[in-house]
C-alpha cells in the first residue's frame, strides 16, 4: 500500500535526513520504497506523535486503575519522560486523561491514562476508550495489592474516622475498592465486545511490588486469571466467562514503578527491592510483556 503524500511530507518535516535526491531513472521509486520500508517504524512513530500533539487519532491502549495505584508514574517510565532530570513523581492524583505516544514493540501507540477518581473526565475517557466503533485494542489495568496511596488530607481524615487506623485495615479497604474498579473495567470490556469492539488483550500490572516482594507469589496468585480469589472470580464471572477466554489475551506481570516507603498513621513499610538492576528487570518485563501480547 502506497504511503499517503501527507505522511511523506511529515517524513521530510521531522526526519529530513531521510529525504535526499535519489539517482534518476527506475531506481528512484525503488530506492524511495526501500527507504520508506526501512524507516517505517520511525515514520509511524512521528505520525503518532503528531496526532497526539494535534489531539487526533483514536486511542490504541488504555491504562486503567484506581487513583493512587501508580498509573501516571508507570506510564511516565514507559514513555521515557521519567528519564528526564526535570521529571518529578506525581504528588497529586491526575484529574485529566493523560495522552502519550508510547513505543510498544516496533510500533508507537496512542495511550490514554484514565483518572482513577470519579469525575467527568474519567467518564468521558472510559466512553472514548471503550466506544463500540473505535474501542482500544488493549487494556493495561494497574493494581497494587492494597497499597494504594491516599493523597488528600480529607480522605485520610475520613478513613481514620471510620477506624481504619492500621495498614492492614487500610489494605482491606483498598482491596475492596480495587475490586469495584476492576469490576467496572470488566463490564466496559464486556459491553464493548457485545457492541463489536472487543479489545484484543488485557495486561494486569501488579504495581508497587517492592513493598511486598517477599510475598509476591501470594499477590500473583490473587490476581491470576486461574485463581479462586475475589479478583479472579470477577475476571471470570464478568469477563472471560461471558465473552470466552479465547477471545481476549490476558497476562499478569509484577512491576515496581517507583521504590518508596508506604506510610499510614505513623507506621512505615520500606521497599523490599533495593537492587537497581532488579528494579529495572521488572520494568523491562512489563515492557516486554505488553509488546508480546500486543503483537
Amino acid at each position: 500500500m502506497a504511503l499517503p503524500i501527507f505522511k511523506i511530507y511529515l517524513v521530510g518535516l521531522f526526519m529530513p535526513e531521510l529525504i535526499d535526491v535519489p539517482a534518476p531513472g527506475v531506481g528512484t521509486a525503488i530506492r524511495g520504497g526501500v527507504i520508506l520500508y526501512k524507516y517505517r517504524s520511525d515514520i509511524q512513530a512521528y505520525w503518532k506523535k503528531l496526532q497526539v500533539m494535534l489531539g487526533l487519532g483514536r486511542v490504541n491502549v488504555v491504562v486503567t486503575g484506581r487513583a493512587g495505584s501508580g498509573k501516571s508514574s508507570l506510564t511516565s517510565l514507559w514513555h521515557g519522560e521519567a528519564n528526564d532530570l526535570a521529571w518529578v513523581s506525581p504528588v497529586a492524583a491526575s484529574t485529566d486523561v493523560e495522552i502519550k505516544p508510547i513505543s510498544i514493540g516496533d510500533w508507537t501507540k496512542i495511550v490514554h491514562v484514565i483518572p482513577g477518581q470519579n469525575s467527568r473526565e474519567r467518564i468521558l475517557g472510559m466512553e472514548v476508550a471503550f466506544a463500540s466503533k473505535s474501542c482500544a485494542e488493549g487494556v493495561v489495568h494497574v493494581v497494587d495489592w492494597g497499597y494504594t496511596t491516599i493523597r488528600t488530607s480529607a480522605s485520610v481524615s475520613a478513613l481514620m474516622a471510620e477506624g481504619v487506623d492500621t495498614i492492614d485495615k487500610l489494605r482491606s479497604v483498598n482491596l475492596q475498592k480495587e475490586l469495584n474498579e476492576f469490576s467496572e473495567v470488566c463490564e466496559r470490556i464486556r459491553n464493548a465486545a457485545i457492541s463489536g469492539g472487543l479489545p484484543k488483550w488485557l495486561v494486569i500490572v501488579i504495581n508497587k511490588a517492592d513493598l511486598f516482594f517477599n510475598d509476591l507469589a501470594k499477590a500473583e496468585s490473587y490476581y491470576s486469571p486461574h485463581g479462586n480469589s475475589a479478583f479472579s472470580k470477577i475476571l471470570s464471572e464478568k469477563l472471560t466467562g461471558v465473552i470466552g477466554a479465547a477471545n481476549i489475551k490476558i497476562e499478569v506481570v509484577a512491576v515496581s514503578s517507583l521504590t518508596k516507603k508506604y506510610s499510614w498513621n505513623g507506621v512505615e513499610i520500606s521497599p523490599q527491592i533495593v537492587d537497581v538492576d532488579l528494579h529495572r528487570s521488572y520494568l523491562r518485563s512489563f515492557f516486554d510483556t505488553v509488546a508480546h501480547v500486543a503483537r
